[in-house]
């Protein structure tokens, strides 16, 4: 995991066995960040949009591509509401 900018941060995971992994560390992600952390001022909670990019052996994807693909599909996250998850797939799984 590595900052990327701002309040965005990238997680890369290969060699995952099939591609509901990549979902299900997804949520998995977004259940930690909700749970409630506690604070001097009482317990707060974080939200995120989160952006997943699915690439496949056929069509290789560049870095670049990966993470355009990924930001593409935060952003149409955060359009939907908060707390959301979207996957992209590249066009050779569809």
């Amino acid at each position: 995991m590595g900052r990327f900018g701002g309040g965005e941060f990238v997680v890369i995971c290969e060699d995952l066995s099939n591609d509901a992994e990549a979902t299900q560390i997804a949520e998995r992600m977004l259940a930690e960040l909700n749970r409630p952390i506690p604070t001097p001022s009482g317990e707060r909670t974080l939200s995120a949009s989160i952006g997943v990019a699915i690439g496949c052996a056929q069509r290789p994807m560049s870095p670049d591509e990966v993470i355009r693909q990924a930001d593409q599909a935060m952003y149409q996250a955060k359009m939907e509401g908060k707390a959301r998850i979207v996957t992209t797939w590249t066009s050779a799984q569809l």
